[in-house]
């Protein structure tokens, strides 16, 4: 599925260019991860066909009360200072556009999706001297949810929550320390996923199943993610996909 290794000529780097350590590289021989990879995932966020993963971002089996909102952290938070419901993953840069755009169709447009920022990205691995880690994807996600029609104050943001530098784990801790997985939970989060990623496929029903031998098909499923989150998210409103969305002739 790696856009930069099966056609080379594409020269799609996204993922070498999100990776703040710099440990990432891709060419026509494949991807190669070297020493000094921080699991930020955000590699995974930026690349357009989903060839990367990385544990810790399923969907959250259970979010905040209803009409709250739910608040996102970093592991390196302790997690009794997360709010109550709160969602947790390695790191706010590794949540992808449509990761977001999710959050947002679970909790109905009721409550906002709100991402704390503890103070402590500048002096993490996975900063890259760009600003925030998961800004890009904020600001993206805002600018799609209210092109159709959703409010500027019930988009995702970043909301400042600092707290002393004291608490920060040094490192990524493994979120099971805090909260034991059951098997019923480890294999409901990996379906959850899978079905993620399975249901962007929807808006490409009309695409050839079996396309020539010679063409090598990369779908651009990220992409197709968020046009069919869009899509639920506006017919939900009584709006439309705006024709901006698309390509024009």
């Amino acid at each position: 599925m790696c856009l930069g290794v099966r056609h080379p000529q594409a020269r799609c780097r996204q993922c070498a260019d999100a990776c703040a350590p710099h440990c990432l590289q891709v060419d026509e021989q494949g991807v190669r991860l070297e020493a000094g990879c921080v699991d930020c995932g955000r590699c995974v966020a930026g690349c357009p066909t989903r060839a990367l993963s990385i544990p810790g971002f399923a969907l959250p089996e259970t979010t905040a009360p209803e009409g709250r909102a739910l608040f996102v952290d970093c592991w390196r938070v302790p997690a009794a200072q997360t709010p109550e419901g709160g969602y947790r993953v390695p790191c706010l840069g590794g949540l992808s556009v449509s990761r977001l755009l999710a959050l947002y169709a679970d909790r109905k447009g009721v409550a906002p999706v709100v991402l704390l920022d503890r103070g402590w990205c500048g002096k993490c691995e996975a900063w890259n001297r760009s600003g925030h880690p998961a800004a890009a994807q904020v600001d993206d996600a805002a600018q799609l949810l209210q092109s159709v029609g959703v409010l500027d104050a019930r988009t995702p943001h970043l909301s400042p929550a600092a707290l002393p530098n004291a608490l920060a784990s040094p490192v990524h801790p493994d979120p099971l320390a805090h909260a034991p997985l059951s098997r019923r939970r480890f294999f409901g989060s990996a379906v959850r996923e899978m079905t993620f990623v399975a249901s962007g496929a929807a808006i490409s029903e009309g695409m050839p199943k079996t396309p020539p031998a010679a063409v090598q098909r990369v779908r651009p499923v990220e992409r197709m993610k968020r046009l069919s989150l869009l899509a639920d998210i506006a017919a939900a409103s009584g709006t439309e996909l705006p024709a901006s969305l698309f390509p024009a002739v």
